[in-house]
């Protein structure tokens, strides 16, 4: 199989990988994507990345910034070259909406690729699961709280008290729901 070959399709295999799993799940939550994209939008954070450490925090693992730096060489990349400019054409689409159909189809195009730009992004990082496996700590307050502090570090960032707080207490939810159900 050639390289292009083996990373189609793992690329494919992981379509449906825990850690995308858990992304949509956690995404539909009230609030969290607003709190996801004020940290992209305000301190230059990945979201896929942040997502992966709220996905290892939920097994009360926490990243350190080292483990953080060493998941984002795996994506930097693929972020800066495809992810990040598809996101400012799908933005300056939705900015040039005239209510036409074919704008509005364009823009939905734009959605679609970048999702899957996106969701590529994470089979990546998904992939390289081994290179952060992060400490066990308590709670998982407490992995999301030092791991977030951890990756605003990395980001020369330091991520709002508030936003940490909320996506801890809607994670807790989310695993307990899920505990529960």
């Amino acid at each position: 199989m050639t390289d292009r070959a083996q990373a189609d399709s793992s690329e494919s295999f992981n379509a449906a990988s825990p850690l995308w799993c858990f992304s949509l799940a956690f995404y539909s939550r009230p609030e969290v994507p607003a709190l996801l994209l004020r940290l992209q939008d305000e301190c230059d954070a990945d979201v896929n990345v942040v997502l992966f450490g709220l996905w290892r925090a939920g097994q009360c693992r926490s990243l350190s910034s080292d483990d953080f730096l060493a998941i984002d060489s795996v994506i930097q990349k693929w972020r800066a070259e495809i992810v990040v400019p598809m996101r400012t054409v799908r933005r300056a689409i939705k900015g040039s909406q005239d209510g036409s159909a074919a704008v509005d189809a364009l823009y939905t195009a734009a959605k679609r690729l970048e999702l899957e730009a996106e969701r590529i992004e994470q089979s990546r990082l998904f992939a390289a699961e081994y290179l952060a496996s992060g400490t066990g700590v308590e709670t998982i307050g407490q992995a999301v709280t030092l791991s977030l502090n951890a990756y605003g570090r990395t980001r020369e960032r330091t991520f709002s008290v508030d936003v940490i707080t909320k996506l801890a207490t809607a994670l807790e939810d989310m695993i307990r729901t899920e505990g529960e159900g």
